[in-house]
């Protein structure tokens, strides 16, 4: 069998075209995980997209533009 070559470590890694991301990890309290693991199930939808609509949420409560206007700015 032949071996495959070794991806080039000095190649720049691919973004996602359409906006950058940074990566951020969270602890949830398992109760909290699982609700959140219904409500996506019954939904069709991911955690990833309810954990942003709070972050949406707590961003208006406090006179922050939403998440799709703050994705669609350059950062600095």
């Amino acid at each position: 069998m032949a071996k495959r070559p070794r991806p080039d470590s000095t190649a720049p890694r691919r973004l996602r075209p359409q906006f950058d991301v940074v990566r951020s990890s969270i602890y949830l309290p398992a109760g909290v995980h699982e609700a959140l693991r219904e409500i996506a199930y019954e939904e069709r939808r991911k955690i990833h997209d309810l954990i942003l609509e709070g972050i949406g949420a707590a961003l208006k409560k406090r006179g922050y533009p939403a998440v799709d206007e703050l994705r669609r700015k350059k950062a600095p």
